[in-house]
């Protein structure tokens, strides 16, 4: 199911790694292991609650295809003010107007076959506005693009 809503401007801050939908597979499982099994959610300083967020940022063919190159993140949202401490990156996701797709079931392990579904979508302008995903402490997963 999609909805458009109306987001709030925010920062996340977390670990970033560079993959494309080809080596995502083997990539983003891992690069979420890492920030597990390293404890990236309590060394973020002023986060303002233990929601995750990750993002996908500077695709290397943003604005035409879901092909290529980008920038993953996992995180947490911090205070936009806040300085990032070494060894974090700061990723800015701007106020706007996005399309909300819920994770089927609310299984984390169908987020990929929910990308699928979003990628399909050919009435979706390709933006240059970071894309991301809310996995909330309780409640619903859900992808923003």
């Amino acid at each position: 199911m999609d909805e458009f809503v109306r987001i709030p401007g925010f920062v996340v801050a977390g670990i970033d790694i560079r993959t494309s939908n080809e080596q995502a597979v083997h990539t983003i499982p891992a690069h979420w292991q890492q920030f597990l099994a390293e404890k990236v959610l309590v060394s973020i300083p002023g986060r303002r609650s233990d929601h995750l967020f990750a993002t996908s940022t500077d695709f290397a063919n943003e604005g035409l295809n879901n092909q290529g190159g980008y920038t993953f993140d996992i995180g947490a949202e911090v205070d936009p003010a806040m300085n990032v401490p070494a060894g974090l990156v700061r990723v800015g996701v701007p106020a706007g107007r996005r399309i909300r797709f819920s994770v089927p079931g609310n299984h984390l392990q169908r987020v990929g076959e929910a990308w699928g579904l979003v990628w399909q979508r050919t009435d979706l302008l390709k933006t240059l506005i970071p894309k991301y995903k809310h996995y909330p402490v309780v409640g619903e997963v859900a992808i923003c693009v």
